[in-house]
Order: structure tokens, then sequence, then C-alpha cells
């Protein structure tokens, strides 16, 4: 339950939704590991040359640690990123408290907010949560990347534009609603203006 006027912490299914994540990536790397553990000798060109790698050499330290390491690193940096993490909630702006090691914090006026939407997938619905996005016109939020691509032959450009929100809150799927239900209220009660 989201308290209004006070700092408010993330509920302990934000972190396992987090932790699960964290979990994804060594499990699939530890299965390739395994696969490639697995092969016996593997025919491969380095530096030009043809090599035989032995994938029975892979010690059980290399396959299960190197994955197990990855995992308790980013476990780590979630847990301190849940435990940073606060927001308030006022009649006319949202303050996010966010670090892992030194916290910020940023204040969004529900005056700015041009759109506010909630977030759930297939993984966040298992968890019952979902993720309350406010969008405003501030250009700090846009982030443009540029990559290269071959197409016929020919080297082109490509530019890719992706927005970060302002306002990026992991809740309760209820509550996610109800704050942004009361956002979009606010932000048109305050931009409404009287002649």
């Amino acid at each position: 339950m989201i308290q209004p006027n006070a700092q408010n912490k993330l509920s302990t299914s934000v972190l396992m939704y987090w932790l699960f994540k964290a979990l994804i990536l060594p499990v699939i790397l530890g299965i390739i590991l395994v696969f490639f553990s697995m092969q016996g000798n593997i025919q491969a060109t380095v530096n030009g040359q043809p090599t035989t790698i032995n994938g029975a050499s892979l010690s059980p330290l290399v396959v299960f640690g190197i994955p197990f390491a990855i995992f308790i690193l980013a476990a780590l940096y979630w847990i301190l990123y849940y435990s940073m993490f606060s927001f308030t909630i006022t009649d006319q702006s949202v303050s996010i408290t966010s670090g892992v090691l030194f916290s910020s914090t940023k204040t969004t006026d529900f005056r700015a907010v041009q759109d506010v939407a909630t977030k759930r997938g297939p993984l966040l619905m298992i968890f019952g949560l979902g993720i309350l996005q406010g969008f405003t016109s501030s250009p700090d939020q846009i982030r443009v990347s540029s990559g290269s691509f071959k197409l016929g032959g020919a080297l082109g450009n490509s530019a890719r534009t992706t927005y970060h929100p302002d306002i990026l809150i992991p809740l309760p799927s209820s509550d996610a609603e109800q704050l942004r239900n009361q956002i979009s209220k606010s932000a048109q009660t305050q931009n409404v203006h009287v002649v």
C-alpha cells in the first residue's frame, strides 16, 4: 500500500523479481558451458590457424564457477539497489531516491508528466508486479544509439531512439494502477487553465 507524503519502500516481490532476472543469464551460460564441456574435441580457427580445443578439459570450477560468480555479482547489485530505492508521493509530485553505492533523488512534478503507463509482461505478471512509467518532455529521457548495417553490399547507418521514463517504479499491480490513475488525474487537473 502506498503511503502519501511518506517515504515508501519497494515490496519484497520486486526483489524476488530482480533476483530471478539475475539468475536467467547465468543459468543459460551454465547450460552452454556444460554442453561445450561434453563435446570432446572441437575444431576451431584461432588467428587463422586451425586449433583443436578439448572441451572436456573445462573443469567443473569453470563450468559452474563462472555462472555462479555472475549470479552473485548481479544479485549483490540488485540487493543494494533494492535497499537504496524509495519514493515519496505528494499531491503534486513524486520523488524517487535510488542508487547502488551513491544515492540520488529525482523529483518530477505531475504538471510535467505528459504520459503515464503501467508496463506488465509475463514475468512481471508471475510476480504480481507492474512497472509504473511516467514520461515528460525532458530531453534527458531520450537515448539515441547509432549503428551500422550492411544492406546489399552497401554499408549504411541506422539510428535507434529509445525513451527512458522520468518516473520508473516497480510496484504490485494494484498499486501501480492506483498510482497511475492518481498521477493522470493530478496532471490533468493541474494543467487545466481557467480563463
